[in-house]
């Protein structure tokens, strides 16, 4: 009687521990998965920002190089009635 016992309670243990290692487990791997995926949101982000303070750059250049042409045309303008 005792053995059997003192079995159920080393089962109970082992399965017990098997439990919590298999837990474990998939907890690291949903913790990965999750990381990686972040990562590559954060990466996409990342490329986002970059793309978008090129095209901001661009037209901020495109508007300062309009008005520069704009003011030399004002000046021309003036130059020609005086």
């Amino acid at each position: 009687m005792y053995l059997i016992i003192v079995s159920i309670i080393g089962a109970a243990v082992i399965g017990g521990g098997a439990v919590a290692s298999y837990t474990n487990l998939v907890t690291k791997r949903r913790s990965s998965a999750a990381s990686d995926q972040a990562s590559k949101i954060l990466d996409e982000a990342r490329a986002n920002a970059k793309e978008l303070t090129l095209e901001a750059k661009t037209e901020a250049l495109r508007v300062a190089e309009a008005a520069k042409r704009e003011e030399k045309e004002r000046r021309t303008d003036r130059k020609s009635v005086v």
